[in-house]
């Protein structure tokens, strides 16, 4: 089994892509999704916590919060776990 690596330019590249997928998503449509999908409203708040976490990464400000949350949501819409369009 190989072990597969990217080079310093393809993870900027990927750390770029994933911000611009962050900016293009408001924390109140990410709020919506939440409360939408069949979990607790606790649940839905505490994960929309995770909107405002950033993190500086190489001399940027990056969405870590929201990058996070969206991951989570298409990994459940993927394995249709939760009940979101």
């Amino acid at each position: 089994m190989s072990n597969p690596s990217i080079t310093i330019e393809q993870a900027e590249l990927e750390m770029i892509l994933l911000q611009i997928d962050a900016d293009s998503m408001s924390s109140s449509d990410l709020y919506v999704w939440l409360q939408q999908s069949g979990l607790s409203p606790e649940l839905a708040c505490k994960l929309h916590n995770l909107v405002d976490k950033t993190k500086e990464i190489g001399g940027q400000v990056i969405s870590i919060g929201k990058i996070i949350l969206i991951k989570i949501i298409e990994f459940a819409k993927k394995i249709k776990i939760l009940q979101l369009e």
